[in-house]
């Protein structure tokens, strides 16, 4: 075994009294004990008799026998070897007096305590005997702490086991309808007040298999509460499909403007369909009123991606003329349908044309800025020289056209001729003048001035 020296080895004793080692880490068990190991098998000679009361000597590792004294013989292990075999045949004797079916709560300790019990009892056994007194003090005590040591085990194993009966059999009562989440502590220990593994266990035990036993029987409930609303779900999704398919198809049979059509204007005609009735017994999700404004709005989102792709001018900004020159995009539209594709693209038209407007007018206005904030333009009459000295500046680059940065200028050469002010005072009665001082300062911090 490999470092089984250096592993968390505890002596045990069985029911017989032989003493085995038990690894904690690896839950293995042994006979032999591991300092054992240590031991070179040339050295672990035993010193032994045969019958006739003569002298031989066996290993026990290699199992050969000779009368001879090995050289590689070892008094001190040798000596070792005979006490564990005397303790060994000590405790064998002494594990004689407990019974065998023994039950550690009710036989909760050892029933030899002192040198005179144990005296008395094997007072003609010979294991006690040859056994010298100091030694047998020392094994009875030793014997003592294992053999309680063994009761704690077992009573560890039968109230393990007394819980898990008694789970068990909680479980069993749940299956059959006596008991459920909503049973009492109480209820539960007028139900197993005899049951013998019941009574085996503390109040902390049985708490604890009751805690665990209702733990379970709250993760079945919750299980079975959520298939069952996964199931409600699902049904409740199949009703709406079906309702939402009759409503797209009363609405197309009517042929009635869903466009401007409130919900509360065709509601007794809804109600009046079949599906409407199932929709009824749903408890969560979409009403009816929620279906159509959805096929409402599903309509006009198709509409308005159709009216995405028509291009219009200031030419088609009437009824008739929109559909006669775009009579392939608004093929298989109703009458209603094409006004509503007429109307988005117009006021898309119309709220382009007003944001051009609008941006145009602010390029303007802050290239106009741009210009009277330039000192190096104080004096300058040359359009030319202007857009050399600008051409990098995004308010410059944000008018298009040149003639219009041109005429622009010209206007700011008129506004210096009669300029009042210097850069980045406020003129209080110049209505297009703003105090731009900060933008003045920073354009200095940069270097551009």
């Amino acid at each position: 075994m490999k470092n089984v020296t250096m592993q968390p080895w505890s002596e045990q004793i069985s029911s017989d009294g032989r003493t085995y080692w038990y690894n904690k880490q690896t839950g293995v068990s042994q006979w032999t004990d591991p300092e054992d190991e240590k031991t070179p098998p040339e050295k672990k000679w035993r010193e032994m008799k045969d019958e006739e009361n003569r002298i031989y000597y066996f290993n026990t590792a290699t199992q050969e026998s000779q009368w001879t004294k090995p050289e590689s013989f070892d008094e001190k292990w040798n000596k070792m070897q005979f006490i564990k075999e005397e303790r060994h045949n000590f405790f064998i004797m002494l594990s004689s007096s407990v019974p065998r079916q023994l039950n550690p709560i009710s036989q909760r300790t050892p029933a030899i305590y002192t040198m005179a019990e144990l005296t008395s009892r094997f007072d003609t056994d010979p294991r006690l005997i040859i056994t010298p007194q100091k030694r047998r003090e020392r094994y009875l005590d030793e014997w003592i702490i294992l053999e309680r040591k063994r009761r704690v085990e077992l009573e560890k194993a039968m109230i393990s086991h007394s819980m898990d009966v008694v789970r068990e059999r909680l479980l069993q009562m749940s299956q059959a309808g006596q008991i459920n989440i909503n049973t009492r502590w109480d209820d539960i220990t007028i139900i197993l007040k005899t049951d013998p593994n019941w009574r085996i266990l503390l109040n902390y035990d049985r708490i604890q298999v009751f805690s665990d036993v209702m733990k379970i029987l709250y993760q079945e409930y919750d299980q079975q509460y959520n298939d069952q609303m996964a199931e409600v779900r699902r049904q409740e999704a199949i009703r709406r499909k079906h309702f939402e398919f009759a409503l797209k198809k009363f609405l197309m049979l009517s042929k009635k403007n869903v466009l401007n059509l409130c919900y509360y204007e065709i509601e007794d005609e809804i109600k009046a369909l079949p599906e409407y009735e199932e929709l009824a017994l749903n408890i969560s999700g979409s009403t009816a009123e929620d279906i159509y404004y959805d096929i409402q709005e599903s309509i006009q989102n198709e509409l308005e991606s159709r009216a995405l792709s028509i291009k219009i001018n200031d030419d088609q900004l009437q009824y008739d003329t929109f559909t006669s020159n775009h009579e392939k995009e608004l093929d298989g539209l109703s009458d209603e349908e094409k006004l509503f594709v007429f109307e988005f693209c117009r006021m898309n038209y119309v709220s382009s044309k007003i944001n051009s407007q609008i941006h145009e007018k602010e390029s303007r206005k802050a290239l106009m800025r741009l210009y009277k904030l330039t000192p190096q333009l104080a004096t300058c009459s040359n359009y030319k020289v202007a857009k050399e000295l600008l051409h990098n500046r995004v308010e410059f680059a944000a008018v298009d056209s040149d003639e219009v940065r041109n005429e622009i200028f010209q206007q700011f050469v008129k506004w210096n001729e009669s300029r009042k002010c210097e850069l980045g005072e406020i003129i209080p009665d110049d209505s297009d003048w703003e105090d731009f001082t900060h933008l003045f300062e920073n354009e200095l911090k940069k270097g551009n001035l």
